[in-house]
């Protein structure tokens, strides 16, 4: 029996680009499946947005930060002129109720060496409950916007985790417990986490920096 094959998803796992092709009808199925489990919500920070329990899908996006053209410097890509620079977003699927608070942090820590701030803020996450790793699944995730895509390799993108004990920045996957994907349809940056808990940063190399000058025009 022939199938009509559609092309649903086109991303990069672990910096791996992965095809997936599932029958048409199938596709259709698992996204309308996927629109009635899923849950849009604005978010707000230093404020707790309440997630509904019974394993449905969140999506808390924040507000856009707002940064200027990156110019280059050591460990940071500083603002000049009023831009944005992209959302971070939450998602939770649990099977219990929870609620998440997102605070910024202006004042970060420097990011790792080698390395710059795509937002300029960093996000402390907290949550009323802990995650069950066996039955949830939460990500941190970022949308970028196209000034963002134009100067860098989004590709090369990392979220990092701030590590209290040496107060930096973690980016290995394996030593996070994580899985980073890039879904480059979206211009988005995600992160699948086994706990919200903690500061998150946005990172990019400066290798990947597109054009290296002093200033990005962004």
């Amino acid at each position: 029996m022939g199938y009509l094959y559609s092309y649903c998803c086109c991303r990069w796992r672990q910096g791996h680009r992965r095809k997936e092709w599932v029958p048409l009808l199938t596709c259709e199925l698992a996204i309308d499946q996927y629109s009635l489990d899923e849950t849009d919500v604005e978010g707000a920070f230093d404020k707790a947005i309440a997630t509904p329990g019974g394993s449905s899908k969140t999506d808390i996006l924040f507000p856009a930060s707002v940064r200027h053209d990156f110019i280059l410097s050591m460990d940071i890509i500083t603002d000049v002129y009023l831009q944005a620079a992209g959302s971070l977003e939450v998602e939770v699927n649990s099977t219990a109720t929870n609620a998440v608070t997102v605070k910024k942090n202006a004042s970060p820590v420097a990011p790792p060496t080698g390395f710059l701030f795509v937002d300029p803020s960093t996000f402390i996450i907290s949550t009323d409950k802990a995650t069950n790793t066996a039955t949830d699944q939460v990500k941190v995730d970022y949308i970028f916007t196209p000034a963002v895509l134009a100067a860098v390799d989004p590709s090369k993108a990392v979220i990092g985790k701030l590590d209290e004990a040496t107060k930096q920045f973690i980016t290995d996957v394996k030593t996070l417990n994580a899985e980073f994907e890039f879904e480059e349809d979206e211009n988005e940056w995600s992160l699948v986490v086994p706990d919200l808990n903690g500061e998150w940063a946005i990172l990019i190399p400066q290798t990947a920096v597109k054009k290296q000058i002093t200033t990005l025009q962004l």
